[in-house]
Formats: C-alpha cells, sequence, structure tokens
C-alpha cells in the first residue's frame, strides 16, 4: 500500500486526502450528528406532552380545590336521592361509563370507571360536588393505556 501511495503524485494525494475528509464529514454527519437531533426533537416531543398532562392534572386539582374551599363538598346530600342513584345519574350526565359499583359500609359506595378523559371524570366529581353535596373520600386514578384518558376507582361514604 506504501508502494502505491508513494507512486501518486503530490496532486493525486492531496486529491485523495481531501476525498478521505469529505467522506468522513458525510459519515459523522450521517452516522452521528442525525441521529442525535432526532433524539433531541423526540426528547423535547416526550417533555412537551408531559407538561400538557401535568398542566390537566393540576387544572383539574385546582378545580376540585375550589369547589372544596366554597364549601360546597359537605357529607349532607340535597334531596333524599339515594346515593347510588345520585353517582349513576351524575356519571350518566357526564358521559362517564361506571364499568363496576360496589356498595360499601354504612351505605357508601365504591365506583370504578376503566377509560375516561380526565377533563370529564374532574367536571363529573365538580358536578357531584355541586348539584348533590357529595365528594369521594377516595380516589385512585391511573394512567390509562389510551392517550389523556385515566383508570378511576372512587370511594364514597355515606351518612353516618
Amino acid at each position: 500500500m506504501t508502494d502505491y501511495w508513494n507512486s501518486l503524485t503530490e496532486r493525486e494525494r492531496l486529491l485523495l486526502m481531501i476525498g478521505g475528509g469529505l467522506a468522513v464529514l458525510v459519515l459523522g454527519y450521517f452516522a452521528v450528528l442525525r441521529p442525535l437531533a432526532g433524539y433531541v426533537s423526540a426528547s423535547e416531543r416526550d417533555v412537551a406532552a408531559a407538561r400538557a398532562s401535568y398542566e390537566r392534572i393540576v387544572g383539574g386539582a385546582a378545580e376540585v380545590t375550589a369547589a372544596r374551599d366554597r364549601g360546597t363538598h359537605n357529607s349532607q346530600r340535597t334531596a333524599s336521592v339515594p346515593l347510588r342513584v345520585a353517582v349513576s345519574r351524575a356519571a350518566r350526565d357526564a358521559g362517564v361509563a361506571i364499568s363496576r359499583i360496589q356498595p360499601g359500609e354504612n351505605g357508601g359506595l365504591t365506583v370504578w370507571v376503566e377509560s375516561v378523559p380526565s377533563p370529564v371524570m374532574y367536571r363529573w366529581v365538580n358536578q357531584l360536588s355541586n348539584t348533590h353535596g357529595i365528594a369521594p373520600a377516595k380516589v385512585i386514578a391511573q394512567k390509562s393505556a389510551t392517550e389523556g384518558r385515566l383508570r378511576v376507582q372512587l370511594q364514597f361514604e355515606g351518612l353516618s
């Protein structure tokens, strides 16, 4: 190989070195810089989606806190509507599909919802609080497999 290199003229050596340098630059761009730029833009999209989800959750929590601060959430329900009926009607009106209802102790109630958009769930709970004075004593919410939806378990306490 060194014999071949030594047999080339200065001009040919210079052209081969420039061509090799350009090949290294092109390979570096396509093998290193371009994939890194793709990873950065994907990370930025993930961060934006996480921020949007966080803002939805904070907004919903603020609605619930505001309702609680207004004093609309108390243990006495308006009218003589049973807890199960009030929860079911409010869910139907809000477009929430309850998958399971289980009566609890002292007239309490546990409700499961398999998949609901978070704003719809917060509006439903807010409507229960404002209309019937019913607020869940315990809420377990998990991110559903579908983007922007929740799997929720709500536990309501009955009147003692």
